[in-house]
């Protein structure tokens, strides 16, 4: 089993059970490793679930779309919580004037590389909208050089908001979101269970006066079955006790509650952290 003890003095002596590595996605997620776990080694959502599968660690930070496409074949994956949420955002130039995504069928479009999972939502958004799947593939940096040049009309992301890269280039071009929502959004939400509705509070990006419509997915911590109830326990207990410290650390938390924690889970949650969920 991969954990560590660790003692500590506060009147008596006390015992908190950390996880000796998790698994994670985004820089985001060291606000959590850096509270739960020694170590962090950061992959793709897919690495880390086959990490978690091959008993390489005990605790992983995937997105929900790729533990729901796994549960067939990894049964015996268990969810702890659901961390915070990704929401799809298409970012064009406001010289472009698109502001309906029904307006992309004759449109250039980037898909963000690095941004994991865009093109999984993509691929399920596109043919409910007639828009064909012939798109850039490449880096923030390359699709903003690309988009100032109008080589390209828009991009797609999926990532935590506020995300950097977003900030970065709201900075530098006279960039507009475009909302995604619709029947054929809420259709897909019936669809994928790991697809969520949601999207961008106004004011988290400079020029944002309302609130953006969109979808995304949620990241999600996992475990598996056969980890130990009482190491999964203590590590959902760690989690819930420093709620309002995670909310201090990066605004992609802002958000997060017990409530939130359990909103967005694709796979059974482990006894472990059923038991701690209980106990708060």
């Amino acid at each position: 089993m991969k954990v560590i003890v660790t003692l500590s003095l506060f009147f008596a002596f006390s015992y908190t059970l950390l996880a000796q590595e998790i698994a994670a996605i985004d820089q985001a997620d060291k606000v959590v490793t850096n509270i739960l776990a020694k170590e962090a080694t950061f992959d793709t959502s897919l690495h880390n679930i086959e990490a978690l599968h091959n008993k390489k660690v005990d605790f992983a930070i995937v997105n929900s779309n790729q533990a729901y496409a796994m549960k067939k074949s990894m049964p015996e994956l268990r969810s702890i919580a659901a961390l915070y949420p990704k929401m799809l955002a298409f970012i064009t130039r406001k010289d472009a004037n698109i502001t309906s995504i029904s307006q992309l069928k004759k449109k250039k479009l980037h898909i963000n590389v690095t941004c994991e999972g865009t093109d999984t939502l993509c691929h399920l958004i596109f043919p409910t909208l007639n828009i064909p799947n012939d798109y850039n593939v490449s880096t923030f940096i390359q699709a903003k050089k690309e988009l100032n040049d109008g080589n390209i009309d828009g991009l797609f992301a999926l990532v935590g908001h506020p995300d950097s890269h977003i900030i970065q280039l709201n900075k530098e071009l006279n960039i507009s979101f475009v909302p995604l929502f619709g029947k054929k959004f809420d259709q897909l939400n019936t669809d994928y269970p790991y697809i969520l509705k949601g999207g961008m509070p106004k004011g988290i990006y400079t020029g944002v006066e309302k609130d953006i419509k969109s979808i995304g997915v949620k990241t999600l911590l996992l475990t598996r079955e056969d980890v130990n109830e009482s190491s999964v326990f203590n590590l959902t207990n760690q989690l819930l006790d420093n709620l309002q410290t995670i909310k201090t650390k990066n605004a992609i938390y802002r958000g997060i509650s017990k409530k939130t924690l359990l909103e967005g889970l694709v796979l059974p949650q482990h006894k472990g952290a059923l038991k701690a969920f209980n106990k708060h």
